[in-house]
C-alpha cells in the first residue's frame, strides 16, 4: 500500500459515508474466499467473516478505550475496494470495512442516518 491521505477514496468505498471520509483509520477485512472454498469446505466461508467479526470486536473495545468511536458496515463497494487495495482479479475479498475516529455529534448522525433512509444522500438542495 502507499502511504497518503486516502479520505475520498475511503468515502466513496464505503458507499459515501462521511464518517469514513473523515476517520483517523479505515480498517478493510479481507480473505481469499476462493483458497478457503477449495481447502477448507464451506463452513469456510462462514468462519471468514466470523473472524472478521472478531477483529472489528477488538476494534471496538480498543477505540471505546481511548475514547474513540468506531464503525463498521458491510455496504461497500467490492470491486472498488479491490482495485483500491490493489487486489484486482486476485481471489481477495473484502468481508468488512471499519472506520475509527472522533466521535462525531450525534445530532448529525441522526439527521444523515434520516437523509439516507429517505433517500436525499448527495443531493444538492441549493
Amino acid at each position: 500500500l502507499n502511504h497518503g491521505t486516502y479520505r475520498r477514496e475511503a468515502k466513496y468505498i464505503a458507499g459515501d459515508r462521511r464518517c469514513f471520509g473523515e476517520a483517523a483509520a479505515v480498517c478493510m477485512m479481507v480473505a481469499t474466499i476462493t483458497n478457503l472454498m477449495t481447502m477448507g469446505g464451506p463452513d469456510a466461508y462462514r468462519l471468514a467473516h466470523l473472524e472478521a467479526g472478531i477483529v472489528t470486536q477488538r476494534l471496538y473495545l480498543a477505540a471505546t478505550s481511548l475514547n474513540l468511536g468506531c464503525l463498521a458496515s458491510q455496504e461497500f463497494y467490492d470491486e472498488d475496494s479491490r482495485n483500491f487495495l490493489g487486489l484486482g482479479k486476485t481471489g481477495w475479498e473484502v468481508l468488512s470495512v471499519v472506520a475509527v475516529g472522533k466521535i462525531g455529534d450525534p445530532a448529525e448522525a441522526q439527521r444523515e442516518q434520516k437523509a439516507r433512509a429517505l433517500g436525499q444522500v448527495g443531493l444538492w438542495n441549493g
